[in-house]
């Protein structure tokens, strides 16, 4: 098995290797850097099944650990009534206690049970160090005058992309 490699990923100097030559294994292998992979967090910011009848917040989460600062976000809705929608958003703060005045992340209206995927990248906003999730309750119309939803929001770190990951010219090369 065959891998072509660029310049990037190997030992010595760049002007030694030609992008376009074809490697052994082994020797991609042992000129390839080792990287040490850290454990992707994984944040439930609000746990699964919570009910909420009234506008809250989650606790807040240290995220000054993580490799990437990007994170795939999970919204489940599993119950709610008719006639209703949950606003669900992401503040940051550097401290743990002054937290942004905008959401970092706004998650679109929900009505209905399902989930809801997005991604945040915090990646570009280094001096966030704690997130917290809001969540905004709306109910119009007849019946109950109170709104509610059973509902979980956890997000999980997207890792890092590999740089010794063959691209799709050393699968083409095989």
């Amino acid at each position: 098995m065959a891998y072509k490699i660029s310049r990037w990923a190997l030992r010595g100097r760049p002007e030694d290797f030609n992008e376009s030559r074809i490697i052994s294994q082994r020797f991609l292998v042992s000129c390839a850097r080792i990287r040490l992979e850290q454990k992707a967090m994984k944040l439930t910011l609000i746990p699964a099944n919570t009910k909420m009848e009234a506008n809250g917040d989650g606790a807040s989460f240290d995220i000054s650990s993580s490799a990437t600062r990007t994170f795939l976000c999970l919204l489940t809705v599993a119950d709610q009534l008719e006639q209703e929608s949950i606003d669900v958003s992401i503040y940051g703060s550097v401290d743990g206690t002054t937290w942004t005045p905008k959401p970092l992340l706004k998650l679109p209206q929900q009505f209905y049970r399902g989930h809801t995927k997005m991604v945040l990248d915090l990646s570009l906003r280094p001096e966030i160090k704690f997130i917290r999730a809001r969540w905004e309750l709306n109910r119009w119309g007849r019946g109950a005058p109170l709104p509610m939803f059973v509902a979980g929001f956890e997000l999980a770190e997207v890792p890092a992309m590999s740089r010794e990951t063959p691209g799709r010219s050393a699968e083409a090369a095989r």
